[in-house]
């Protein structure tokens, strides 16, 4: 899909002949990627950030995938990102990164695991 957005502002996707999605590449990746958000923490890799934020966040957040750059989580209850931040904080984890999450493809990312 990045490859599709250097050179164009609006696709189609077509899927056995009807097209299921279409619009302005901007407008859909924010739909998708709509309260959800890509966290990472110093000296955890995904998979284990991705169960901490399970078991320590469930009220708050919902894990919905790993991406290569941290775990993408949806915002259960539309939060502020400082009551998140201060949620995760006091889950005992060191944020690494922050940061709204926008889908370089409509398509889902790969599920966590034990999702799958």
């Amino acid at each position: 899909m990045s490859y599709v957005e250097e050179f164009c502002e609006d696709i189609a996707i077509i899927n056995n002949g009807e097209i299921p999605l279409s619009g302005d590449i901007a407008d859909i990746k924010a739909e998708y990627g709509k309260n959800q958000l890509i966290i990472s923490a110093v000296g955890m890799g995904a998979e284990e950030l991705a169960e901490k934020l399970k078991t320590s966040c469930a009220d708050t957040l919902s894990v919905t995938g790993i991406h290569k750059d941290g775990v993408i989580v949806k915002n259960i209850h539309e939060l502020s990102g400082n009551a998140l931040i201060k949620e995760i904080m006091n889950a005992d984890i060191e944020i690494a990164s922050f940061d709204s999450y926008r889908p370089s493809s409509p398509f889902p990312p790969k599920p966590a695991t034990g999702d799958r």
